[in-house]
């Protein structure tokens, strides 16, 4: 019984309970109460098959790697700046371990940027194939959680030594090694020509939301990326409804991730265009006095 006590404490302890200042973002009754227990077993029911489906069709479809125009398409082994940014964000995930431990909110590591940080991790020492190709465009497509954890900050209950400083440079961090994997030429696609690696990572998105945060809110009243109840700074939330707003965050949230992925290709295109512009001037200007001098 009492492994079983402390067990829970680590997880969800130090969220919510009597002797603990409640924020209604992190969970607790009042934040259980926003939303009926039939509602939230309703949209699981609808969704979490039709995901799982969806996500398991697309991870089986068979699609043909594909480079940038002028990179190899040879299996690039790991280099120095790749062990860099594993020790980095191995760096960061320890840290993050060790606050949730210390103030019992370990449930948190279920959330979507921690996540993201343990597959970065993997990317970053990983050989190219078909499998890390397509966890990429996962986690390509789900950037979106790391861009609006930036925009609508929730750093109430981080009160530890650096907590809230180190949740910025996580979150810095995971926007930052995304741009550097596609600018090595390590993983690559062209998302115009096929839209399935959208929809495999908005299908991961949704079993993960609806199939295990939804789960472990109810289990725990602990409000995983807020699947228990809306954040105080959602704005359809508040000004919709509060029944509906996990489906309606499925949708607009889909359509960022499509917009984030996007944006990163493409960002990542007109960097390495430019880095190409800038090789080719030495040779321009000395290719022209040579013609002259001769």
């Amino acid at each position: 019984m009492a492994a079983l006590l402390f067990i829970r404490d680590a997880l969800w302890g130090g969220v919510w309970g009597e002797n603990i200042e409640e924020f209604l973002d992190n969970g607790g009754p009042r934040c259980a109460e926003s939303s009926s227990f039939m509602a939230r077993l309703l949209e699981q029911i609808m969704f979490v098959p039709f995901y799982t489906w969806l996500f398991i069709k697309l991870w089986r479809r068979k699609t043909p790697l594909s480079t940038p125009r002028g990179a190899s398409k040879k299996c690039c082994a790991p280099g120095w700046l790749d062990y860099f940014f594993f020790v980095i964000l191995a760096a960061v995930y320890g840290m993050q371990l060790r606050y949730k431990f210390t103030s019992g909110r370990m449930m948190f590591l279920l959330n979507p940027c921690h996540v993201i940080t343990v597959v970065q991790m993997y990317l970053v020492l990983s050989n190219e194939n078909h499998a890390s190709r397509r966890v990429f465009k996962i986690m390509l497509y789900n950037l979106f959680c790391t861009w609006t954890a930036m925009i609508f900050p929730v750093t109430d209950s981080l009160d530890l030594f650096y907590e809230a400083e180190m949740y910025w440079v996580q979150h810095a961090l995971i926007a930052i090694v995304p741009l550097y994997l596609l600018l090595s030429g390590r993983y690559w696609s062209d998302e115009l020509r096929d839209w399935s690696h959208f929809w495999l990572g908005h299908s991961f998105f949704g079993i993960w939301m609806f199939g295990v945060l939804a789960t472990f809110s109810q289990l725990t009243w602990v409000n995983l990326n807020c699947t228990l109840c809306p954040s105080k700074q959602d704005i359809v939330a508040v000004n919709l409804s509060k029944e509906l707003y996990r489906i309606l965050a499925a949708a607009y949230l889909g359509f960022l991730g499509f917009l984030f992925g996007i944006a990163y290709i493409y960002v990542s295109l007109a960097v390495r265009k430019v880095a190409q512009a800038l090789q080719s001037i030495p040779d321009r200007v000395f290719g022209a006095s040579k013609t002259k001098l001769t």
